[in-house]
């Protein structure tokens, strides 16, 4: 049994786990669209089990299937843009406005250079070269927003549930590293693709596995502050100021 094969069976293992933690635990209630897209990989992990890797067959399902994985990504990090605001709702319906508005304008960016590299010279690897850049325009504009996420959560103490700051820091890490790889692979070239791919799939399985071990229900109970500050009278500072902008925001919107 070769080491691809091995990975791909922890992986759905892991998926499976998950999917039995949300279940259990009653989370999938409050991370519908993550939930919905840890389902969708589970049915692609079992799927892509039997279909022999490096064939048409296989390279067509991906081509396929991995649109869907793109919009519950997008769907997700507006998921978690709106747990990690939720005390905050003026804060969380900017951010989530401005997630739309970004991956919209990612996609329109990347057609146009889709419509542009149409008149450069065809290799054999043309059609995956144009997908990748679809695919790494629309995931580098997730991850510069959960990422401007994650520093807010960072700057200023916000209250939110121990699962959603955990939850924020771990989908950054899988966007950040799903990102970094498809840069790393643009840059040394197509034949390095397996080696990438069998990167990613051993970080998505350590990612899998740190979901099911951090996500809870008690975790979802548990409210905590973001950030903390070693001077009180600064932190308190800190949140009348985000209460002040979150204010601002709802008024604005009201108008």
């Amino acid at each position: 049994m070769n080491v691809v094969l091995l990975i791909a069976i922890a992986q759905l293992g892991a998926y499976i786990g998950l999917a039995l933690r949300m279940v259990a635990s009653g989370l999938f209630r409050a991370y519908p669209f993550f939930s919905s897209y840890i389902a969708f990989e589970l049915i692609r992990s079992v799927n892509n089990l039997w279909i022999p890797r490096n064939t048409d067959v296989y390279a067509e399902v991906y081509f396929l299937t991995q649109p869907v994985a793109w919009i519950l990504n997008a769907l997700t990090v507006w998921e978690v843009f709106r747990a990690t605001l939720k005390s905050h709702p003026g804060i969380s319906t900017l951010g989530r406005r401005t997630l739309l508005i970004a991956v919209s304008c990612a996609t329109a960016v990347a057609v146009l250079s889709l419509m542009v590299a149409a008149n450069l010279p065809i290799s054999p690897f043309t059609p995956l070269e144009r997908y990748i850049l679809l695919e790494r325009v629309i995931y580098s504009s997730l991850l510069v927003l959960i990422l401007t996420l994650v520093g807010f959560l960072a700057f200023f103490p916000v209250p939110l549930s121990r699962n959603a700051m955990w939850h924020a820091s771990l989908f950054a890490g899988y966007l950040f590293i799903r990102t970094t790889l498809w840069i790393v692979r643009n840059m040394v070239g197509p034949e390095f693709t397996a080696a990438l791919n069998m990167i990613m799939s051993g970080t998505v399985l350590g990612l899998v596995a740190a979901w099911t071990i951090v996500l809870t229900a008690d975790g979802e109970k548990k409210t905590i502050l973001s950030s903390r500050r070693a001077d009180k009278a600064h932190e308190e500072r800190l949140m009348a100021q985000l209460d002040r902008i979150n204010a601002t925001l709802i008024a604005s919107g009201r108008k």
